[in-house]
Formats: structure tokens, sequence, C-alpha cells
């Protein structure tokens, strides 16, 4: 099962689905502390599971009791039928009047999102102390960043420079300094 790559599922895989989560509950029961990532994401399927009564997809009433049971306190219209119809026809990749897993991790996961956003803006709103804060330490430690480096200009004190072969007929200066 590759949820990033598309494709889609079939019962195979729904029931390998359902066989994970069977393990997952019994790690979960030894362990006896699920993580909360792990607990949020079992309820996830979990919901998905119940909702779909054991079928391959979420029909348009069992899509529509899930939102108005699961998420009236985080969605507004969820008794709007209509409301309802529409965003699941929105979801609806395939367009076969049905709510597959896929299409229902991205509700779940646009929901995320937003929630996420809206408590970023709350935290922000909320304490413009902090926001100056953190923008002060963002200036005081920016990262470094390379310059170029301005290239060495090589003159011929810095190398040993051997004489050109004079002609034939031509003496060396000498080096030393005689009167």
């Amino acid at each position: 099962m590759d949820f990033a790559s598309g494709q889609a599922f079939n019962k195979y895989s729904l029931l390998t689905l359902k066989a994970r989560l069977k393990q997952l509950t019994v790690s979960v029961k030894l362990v006896r502390t699920a993580g909360l990532m792990e607990s949020a994401i079992k309820t996830v399927v979990e919901v998905y599971l119940k909702s779909s009564k054991g079928k391959e997809n979420l029909g348009p009433n069992d899509f529509q009791k899930l939102v108005k049971n699961q998420l009236h306190n985080i969605m507004s219209d969820t008794d709007s039928s209509a409301a309802i119809k529409e965003m699941r026809q929105g979801l609806d990749d395939n367009h076969d009047g049905k709510v597959s897993f896929q299409e229902y991790m991205t509700l779940v996961g646009y929901l995320a999102n937003t929630l996420s956003e809206q408590r970023t803006q709350e935290k922000t709103a909320e304490k413009p102390e902090v926001v100056e804060l953190r923008q002060q330490i963002r200036r005081a430690h920016r990262p470094l960043t390379l310059h170029r480096a301005t290239p060495i200009r090589h003159t011929p004190h810095h190398f040993n420079i051997l004489p050109l072969p004079l002609p034939e007929n031509k003496s060396r200066p000498s080096l030393s300094h005689s009167a």
C-alpha cells in the first residue's frame, strides 16, 4: 500500500489494512502506552472502517453520517446535506460517487493543515511580544553566508622566479653592487 503514489485501494489492500490495524492493536496493548500520534492514526483508520461498514468505500449516506457525527466540532455546515454532498464530490477524484480511503485521507490532511494554520495564527495574534523577540533573534543569529573570496593576485615576489634564458652574447646582470 502506497498512500503517496495515488494507487487505488482494492479489497486485498483493505484487508491488509484491517490486519495491520489488528497488529497495531496488539502492539499497543503490549506497550500499554501508545504515543499520541499512533493513537490519532489508529483512530483515523478506525473511524473510516466503522463508517464504511467494512466496505472498500464510503457511500454518500455513510460519508454524510461520518461528517455530521465526527467533524461537527471543527467544520461548519455539517447539518447541510448540500454542503456535505459538494464536499464529497470535491474529494471524489475518480468520480465514482463514493469516498475511498485515500480520498478520505485527503480530507483528513486538509483539516489537519487548516487547524495547524489556525493555531499558529492564534498564537502569534495573542503574543506580539513573542513574535518580536523571535524576529530579533533571527536578525541577530542570521546564518553565516560564504562570501566569494577575493582572488589572490600573484605578483612575482610570491614565487621563485627562474631567469629567462638570455641570447648567447649577452651576460646576466650582476646582483652584487660593486662600485
